[in-house]
């Protein structure tokens, strides 16, 4: 059997350096999967029933997590959303929203941008493990 030795050298970095945005299609795939459903021609979210029973906080970052969904297949510009962008695109009320962004953002499982808030690469991890808890 050939090997590919000596093709390429062996740097141990190869390992590490990967396809970021495939990864975060990966895991904003695992995350909407289960409660929400985007509009391939415009966009438009479609909540699943399990969407529902979601706090309003992991709700929020089902939207943000969408946004950036959208932004990836091309359909957005930006992953930042303000306070009435997820009221109106996410169901809930902006009352509840506001503070809870503030919240999401000081603890770090959002960012707080120019444009809003957006979930980034880092915030998709702790948004798909505190899903999964909250299903046990």
């Amino acid at each position: 059997m050939m090997s590919d030795e000596g093709t390429h050298a062996d740097d141990p970095l190869d390992d590490i350096f990967v396809d970021g945005d495939q990864m975060d299609r990966e895991l904003i795939a695992s995350i909407l999967e289960p409660y929400m459903a985007i509009d391939s021609e415009d966009g438009e979210l479609y909540p699943k029933e399990a969407y529902g029973d979601l706090n309003s906080k992991s709700q929020i970052q089902i939207v943000l997590a969408a946004e950036r969904a959208k932004t990836l297949h091309g359909l957005a510009d930006s992953a930042s959303l303000g306070p009435s962008a997820i009221s109106d695109l996410g169901g809930i009320n902006e009352n509840t929203v506001k503070p809870a962004v503030r919240d999401l953002a000081d603890d770090g499982q959002i960012a707080d941008t120019d444009d809003g808030y957006e979930v980034r690469s880092p915030h998709l991890s702790q948004i798909a493990d505190k899903l999964d808890d909250s299903e046990e």
